[in-house]
């Protein structure tokens, strides 16, 4: 069970835990157990107790001898495109319009439908699910692929990109998607809906990806609107 959030053991983990995904504490990092103590305030047993959580992720390892040393670093995505990513098909089929799908974007009454395992350096990162109109091509318009988000919809839906609708929020991890995530059905995973539209107006594609929550992390980066001169 993960450390209730206002406790001294959550407020370690949460630390070491970042210091990780931010590359403070790269993969085979020996982790200091009397220098967290020190520079967070915390007791022994908190830090231990946290780094028993950070075990159970997969982020560290408890070795003899050598101590915490950190074996995985989250995998950390910026903007609405990431690289590096590698994608195995699980299906490719055309459905009726599924009501509340085609509420939302253009269908014309059937669907095809993509779905993906995305993954990196052979580790599944992802399960996405694709639901675009029937009459467009299968290849195209994918997000979270590299390439040209705007060139792959000019491609595939003959207008220009607009914009890309982006929200995450946290859910609790369905059997079959955990299966392929290899992580435990109902644990905490990440939705990522991003919903493309065109020039016109009209939402043409709605991509559905959930993330593995304790492997994966999401990075923005935001400059002011009007920074100062000089």
């Amino acid at each position: 069970m993960r450390p209730d959030p206002s406790t001294t053991v959550a407020r370690t983990y949460e630390s070491v835990r970042s210091a990780i995904r931010s590359g403070a504490l790269p993969s085979g990092t020996r982790i200091d157990e009397a220098d967290v103590i020190r520079s967070l305030s915390s007791s022994r047993t908190a830090v231990r107790e946290a780094f028993t959580w950070l075990a159970e992720e997969g982020l560290v390892e408890r070795r003899q001898r050598s101590g915490t040393v950190v074996t995985r670093v989250p995998n950390s995505f910026t903007g609405d495109r990431f690289t590096g990513l590698v994608e195995h098909l699980l299906y490719d089929r055309v459905d009726p319009a599924p009501g509340p799908v085609a509420a939302r974007i253009v269908s014309g009454g059937r669907m095809r439908v993509l779905s993906h395992l995305l993954l990196t350096g052979g580790e599944p990162v992802a399960v996405r699910t694709v639901y675009r109109s029937a009459e467009q091509p299968a290849e195209g318009a994918r997000p979270e692929v590299s390439g040209s988000a705007q060139s792959d919809f000019r491609a595939t839906f003959g207008i220009d990109l607009a914009r890309i609708d982006t929200t995450v929020e946290a859910i609790g991890c369905d059997e079959q998607t955990a299966q392929l995530l290899r992580v435990a059905p109902g644990s905490p995973i990440l939705l990522r809906e991003q919903v493309l539209v065109g020039v016109d107006g009209a939402a043409r594609l709605l991509s559905q990806a959930h993330y593995a929550g304790a492997r994966s992390s999401f990075v923005a980066g935001l400059a002011p609107e009007h920074p100062d001169a000089g």
